[in-house]
């Protein structure tokens, strides 16, 4: 497929999901997503997609609704949070990490994996990658490990893009905090 994707970004939601999730315990890095779980006091969402302080992507029910059927797209309830939905996208791309200007912080000594990684630019597919049709993450997540402390665990989170075709027609539904952004052309 060609064209340019379109980047999903979210409201972020005063929460935080993975305070029990396994974790480094040096560096505080997610290691189990699906162990997710929603605070008792939890506040109603306003927008049908979010992301949690720790990094967790939540949907509403009327997103499931909506997306359920799109291709790369799954999703577990939120333990604790009745109609609402942790987002998970299957589907992998790699960037190029030199066009996309990411900056990695330290190696954590004990997982071996960055204790933070950020981008500086517009996300660039890899040369040799196409996006398929309908959602699809990026092989590396962002954030830092850093943000609340040692004790609260953090996923570093992929990047959600959509093809052109999924982005017009999520634009065009009804569902509340849908935010995209145009990425560049993939170069051939």
């Amino acid at each position: 497929m060609s064209g340019s994707p379109y980047e999903l970004v979210f409201q972020e939601i005063p929460i935080f999901v993975y305070g029990g999730a396994d974790h480094c315990y040096d560096c505080s890095r997610v290691t189990d997503a699906a162990q997710a779980k929603a605070p008792n006091d939890m506040p109603e969402m306003t927008f049908d997609v979010c992301v949690s302080l720790d990094g967790a992507i939540i949907t509403s029910d009327a997103f499931r609704d909506v997306c359920g059927e799109i291709a790369g797209v799954e999703f577990a309830p939120l333990e604790g949070a009745p109609g609402c939905w942790r987002l998970d996208v299957g589907r992998e791309v790699r960037i190029d990490p030199f066009d996309s200007h990411l900056k990695a912080g330290p190696i954590c000594a004990t997982c071996d994996q960055p204790r933070y990684l950020i981008r500086t630019g517009p996300l660039h597919l890899h040369p040799h990658e196409t996006l398929q049709t309908g959602f699809s993450r990026t092989d590396v997540g962002f954030g830092d490990t850093a943000d609340f402390g040692s004790t609260q665990p953090v996923l570093l989170r992929a990047h959600v893009l959509l093809d052109r075709e999924t982005g017009r027609a999520l634009k065009a539904s009804d569902l509340l905090g849908i935010h995209l952004i145009a990425q560049p052309e993939p170069d051939l």
